[in-house]
């Protein structure tokens, strides 16, 4: 892309006889508490008379419009920089110029808008307002402010002193009888309050409020006219109705007012002064230990930097200085305009600087590593005749790649200065056969309604046609007829039809068979065409997003196979000159191809049937065990043991006998207690226990309780001899 400067110079027509002054608009309003302009009727409150309006405290911004057939720009005076004078940023003034031409070929279709913007509650917007031709001050027109603000106070310069000197005559021997007259600038904010005069003779105040001599004002003061020998003195401006101390000092003298000394720029021994480009920072030293004064004050409009270099003469620093360096320094991050005065022991400069290129607010907003990032590219101008015009206008393009293919969306954005150049910027579109169309571009809007934002961007998006050579960003001057064009150059080349795996017809895959639970799986397709084009996989009918391509190259993977991955893929090859397609179906098997699964499989089957009838056998044995012990407990013994082993109970109080083959047992418990207390087992066949044959089993069952008597013995009765033989040891 290669910049192209054309400069379209257009002079006025006729003399200013044949020019009519500009002509000033008012009706849009910002009515206190919102944040958008009404363009309603005038509100309530607002009074407009002959070339003045009032605007109440209702209201919080106002806008007027000045419109001509020839270059204008506003005009107006400024005594401070607000109250607090260490402020970088002014925001109670906007300015701006627009131009709107039906041609840009044509300078009769020229069309000149200046737009003031008032805003806020500071009662010093009260002024003077002018819209002038920039060519020839004598045409103009004006209108005055009256901004009420947060009045009271009413007076612009309350509690403040003002001397003004009235200038001596040598010619005249005699001033008894000589008439001088002198203005007192008692301004107000509200045209119809009550200002009185007052002057101080012999230590009180005398109120000249009925004397010929003094007449008011509201848009100069008073005008006191009377003889030389008695217009020397104090005078005070007071608004008796004020709630407020609201007055003003002016004092009266004879000879001249001290004239404000030339301003020469030099830099002499060690001092200097530069910025840097890549800190964004503005510095200036002094030639000895103690650093300069600096201070920047912010402009986004030469209109407004004219305006505000009367009061740089009382600099106040708000720059940062470096002690033991010697050194002032000031960041500029959005301030890509504005003015500076540093002065200093052998130093002393006063500057009007602008950045080439317009500030984009991104570079405002985004930090890195919670850092700022450099906010502006290049080196700022000092004077106009420096500029380069070409270098205050950049184009960027939504294509990186300077080889276009016809049939392609281009999208152009043209930054110009918003210092330099005016909104109304155009595009110019040519082709290889010399035809050529301008088209209004789509214009950026401010997010916030601040100067710094003001934007003069433009877009334009096109759809690039084969025989397009050129486009060009054409943005006007804001105070001249000029149009400044930059153009971009086109390489368009025809583009050719995609393909896809070398095919330019679409192609349809035979079904393809996965098995569930397969891993590592894909789908290729190979793209071709000029431009390259863009692959897009779709499954059944709904983009697929997780996709990875290079050059030409495009894949579809699968981690695992599943039951979602059935269905059909389509990959969808597409450029500017067609699209081609290539259809996949992807089907299931539930079966797995290995023996190794297989055997696997069964053996775990088996293992599990196997651990399952353990486990049965084992439950059952234990339920067995348990039903075994529930029916002893209700058993009739005797009919049992008489069938079994041929003995049967007698039953006493203290006694339980009983008698088998094997010999008799006698079993003895406490009735108190209801346990077992002794335990003997006899020969068979012995008439009666004696000491020798007697198993004493004190000690393993006593204790045992009568209701788990029979069982015990049941149990004993039916064990082997050798289990008793145990017992006896």
């Amino acid at each position: 892309m290669l910049p192209l400067l054309i400069i379209l110079a257009a002079k006025l027509f006729g003399d200013n006889g044949d020019l009519k002054p500009p002509n000033i608009s008012i009706g849009v309003w910002l009515p206190t508490g919102t944040l958008s302009w009404s363009y309603n009727d005038v509100p309530e409150g607002v009074k407009i008379e002959n070339n003045s309006i009032s605007v109440p405290s209702n209201m919080d911004g106002i806008r007027f419009l000045c419109n001509a057939s020839y270059p204008i720009q506003w005009d107006f005076a400024a005594d401070s920089i607000n109250d607090d004078r260490r402020r970088k940023h002014t925001m109670d003034h906007l300015v701006k110029n627009i131009r709107q031409a039906a041609d840009i070929f044509n300078k009769s279709t020229y069309e000149y808008i200046a737009e003031l913007q008032l805003f806020g509650e500071d009662i010093t917007l009260t002024r003077n307002y002018s819209c002038r031709s920039s060519e020839d001050p004598s045409l103009m027109s004006w209108i005055y402010v009256f901004w009420e603000g947060s009045s009271p106070p009413y007076l612009l310069d309350y509690n403040e002193t003002t001397v003004v000197y009235v200038g001596s005559n040598p010619g005249h021997r005699s001033k008894e009888n000589e008439m001088v007259k002198v203005v007192l600038p008692c301004r107000v904010s509200v045209r119809t309050v009550n200002v009185q005069l007052q002057k101080r003779k012999n230590g009180t105040w005398r109120s000249l409020a009925n004397t010929e001599f003094a007449t008011y004002d509201p848009y100069t003061g008073f005008t006191v006219e009377t003889y030389r020998e008695t217009v020397f003195g104090v005078y005070q401006c007071v608004v008796p109705d004020s709630p407020v101390d609201d007055q003003r000092i002016v004092i009266v003298r004879e000879g001249e007012p001290r004239s404000q000394p030339p301003f020469h720029e030099f830099v002499q021994g060690n001092a200097s002064f530069a910025y840097n480009n890549y800190t964004n920072t503005f510095t200036c030293c002094s030639d000895n230990w103690q650093p300069p004064a600096m201070q920047i004050v912010y402009c986004d409009h030469p209109t407004l930097c004219d305006t505000k270099k009367k009061v740089l003469d009382r600099i106040v620093s708000n720059g940062r200085r470096h002690i033991g360096k010697s050194c002032t320094s000031s960041k500029i991050r959005f301030e890509t305009s504005g003015i500076l005065k540093c002065v200093g022991s052998g130093i002393s400069v006063f500057r009007e600087y602008f950045f080439p290129v317009s500030l984009g607010l991104s570079s405002i907003l985004f930090r890195k590593n919670n850092r700022a990032l450099p906010k502006v590219e290049g080196v700022p101008y000092y004077h106009w005749e420096d500029v380069n015009p070409v270098e205050m206008i950049s184009i960027e393009s939504s294509r990186n790649n300077p080889v276009i293919f016809a049939g392609q969306s281009l999208t152009l954005k043209c930054k110009p200065s918003q210092y330099y150049f005016a909104q109304g910027a155009k595009w110019l579109l040519t082709w290889s056969n010399h035809s050529r169309l301008v088209m209004d571009g789509a214009e950026s809007s401010p997010l916030l309604s601040t100067s710094m934002l003001n934007s003069r961007d433009s877009n334009i998006d096109i759809t690039v046609g084969a025989n397009l050579t050129q486009i060009a960003c054409v943005a006007p001057v804001w105070n001249s007829s000029q149009y400044v064009i930059k153009t971009v150059y086109l390489n368009v080349t025809l583009p050719t039809r995609p393909s896809v795996d070398g095919s330019e017809e679409n192609i349809i895959v035979p079904s393809i068979f996965w098995y569930v639970n397969e891993t590592k799986k894909s789908l290729a397709c190979f793209a071709k065409g000029l431009p390259l084009p863009t692959v897009i996989w779709k499954h059944d009918g709904t983009i697929v997003s997780k996709q990875r391509s290079f050059n030409g190259t495009s894949m579809l993977n699968f981690t695992t196979v599943n039951f979602t991955s059935h269905g059909e893929y389509v990959c969808k090859v597409i450029n500017v000159a067609g699209q081609v397609t290539k259809t996949f179906h992807i089907n299931l098997k539930i079966d797995v191809p290995s023996t190794g699964w297989v055997t696997g499989i069964v053996l775990l089957t088996l293992l599990s049937l196997l651990t399952i009838i353990i486990l049965g056998f084992l439950v059952k044995r234990v339920r067995d065990q348990a039903t075994s012990l529930n029916s002893l407990r209700t058993v009739a013994f005797k009919d049992v043991l008489e069938q079994q082993h041929g003995f049967a109970f007698t039953n006493s109080e203290n006694n339980l006998e009983a008698t088998t083959d094997d010999g008799d047992m006698n079993i003895k418990y406490e009735n108190a207690n209801e346990v077992l207390s002794s335990f003997s087992i006899h020969q068979k066949n012995s008439s009666k226990p004696t000491p020798n044959s007697a198993i004493p089993y004190n000690e393993s069952f006593a204790g045992i309780p009568k209701n788990l008597l029979r069982s015990s013995v049941v149990y004993l009765l039916t064990q082997p001899r050798i289990k008793l033989e145990r017992l006896e040891r």
